[in-house]
């Protein structure tokens, strides 16, 4: 295997765990910030979003607002992508 072979699949795989570990850290602030923002009474809610300052695009709550099932749904989906590009840079190296 050539050397710049090795640093293409190097630089992918490095890539998609920077992606994946943003995308984790957004869920995870995401989940904590709605969790808080369901325990306060309607009469507080306005309040500790002005508190919050500006919100981020996770924070808002895209994500975490599906149903169960299909929130399960795509999170294997992507999965199986990650998994998918994961076993093709394997393929690469290995060729």
């Amino acid at each position: 295997m050539e050397l710049k072979e090795l640093f293409e699949v190097t630089l992918l795989i490095i890539v998609i765990v920077f992606i994946g570990y943003k995308m984790l850290i957004g869920v995870r602030s995401s989940k904590k910030f709605n969790h808080e923002l369901s325990n306060l009474q309607d009469s507080d809610k306005e309040a500790f979003i002005k508190n919050k300052g500006n919100l981020s695009n996770w924070e808002l709550g895209s994500f975490t607002k599906l149903s169960k099932p299909l929130a399960f749904i795509g999170n294997m989906l992507a999965l199986a992508v990650i998994l998918f590009i994961v076993a093709m840079a394997i393929a690469v190296i290995l060729q």
